[in-house]
């Protein structure tokens, strides 16, 4: 059974007044286990905790992004179950398991409004464009059902 699942609210996997996440060797991760797996990110947060934009990643099956522990992120909202799978490197298992949602300071709410605003129309044409190439594959297989019978 699928569920509808919602968008998870912009945070850093890490605390991010943690000094210690700044070893080049640490990386946190997301591998997607399906199509249709998307995550938003704010460019350049991982260093000030500022950030001017959201923009949306769309992962197919078997893609990966690669990060930054404090850049600051969130998964989108989908239609049903989307599974991927969440990796960490280098990163202690005490502070791995601190999710944390620091106050954001935004340049521009407007432009983060105006960039959110965005995702959201574009995740619609997506899902738009998803359903109507169901339904086209519906009918061509009551097509070939017809012809056969």
């Amino acid at each position: 059974m699928f569920t509808q699942v919602p968008d998870q609210l912009l945070h850093s996997d890490v605390p991010f007044d943690d000094e210690s996440m700044e070893s080049e060797h640490m990386f946190i991760g997301i591998l997607a286990l399906q199509r249709g797996t998307a995550i938003r990110v704010c460019p350049g947060s991982q260093q000030t905790g500022v950030f001017e934009e959201v923009k949306l990643v769309e992962l197919d099956k078997y893609e990966y992004i690669v990060c930054h522990p404090k850049l600051i992120h969130g998964g989108c909202g989908a239609d049903e179950d989307n599974w991927r799978l969440h990796f960490y490197h280098g990163i202690p298992t005490e502070i791995a398991l601190m999710t944390s949602f620091p106050s954001i300071m935004l340049k521009s709410r407007a432009k983060i409004r105006a960039d959110v605003c965005a995702i959201a129309r574009e995740a619609k044409k997506s899902k738009n464009a998803i359903a109507k190439a169901r339904e086209a594959k519906k009918s061509k297989n009551a097509i070939a059902r017809a012809r056969e019978a």
